[in-house]
């Protein structure tokens, strides 16, 4: 569900706060500009935190395997495809191949108990 807040700011709405327990994600899709997207909302040490689901150095989704989003012992998210750690609370990436950019971090709000999130490009 689509939201719109003010002329130029749109929330989607995620989940419930309560389906997304400490180290787990969510997963959502939205359009921009005529382009679709997925962003992803994590709970890292009971603090949400929002991304754009793409490794900016491949190009690809984060999530790509059933493994998940975070490392083997929950302290990055990771990029599976080449391994590449980011900062859960900033999204800057600390090894691997992609220091050149963090993950996008998207705004997002908590309104009566739903998590919501502003993407924007």
């Amino acid at each position: 569900m689509e939201v719109q807040v003010t002329n130029t700011q749109t929330l989607i709405e995620v989940c419930r706060v309560e389906e997304l327990q400490d180290g787990d994600f969510k997963s959502f899709n939205y359009n921009y500009d005529g382009y679709a997207y997925e962003g992803v909302v994590i709970n890292y040490r009971n603090n949400l935190y929002a991304y754009l689901n793409i490794c900016p150095h491949a190009g690809i989704p984060l999530d790509t395997s059933q493994e998940g989003l975070f490392n083997a012992d929950g302290s990055y998210l990771i990029c599976r495809k080449h391994w590449a750690l980011f900062e859960p609370t900033t999204g800057k990436c600390v090894s691997g191949p992609c220091p050149i950019a963090p993950l996008l971090k998207f705004d997002i709000q908590e309104i009566e108990g739903v998590i919501f999130v502003s993407p924007k490009m």
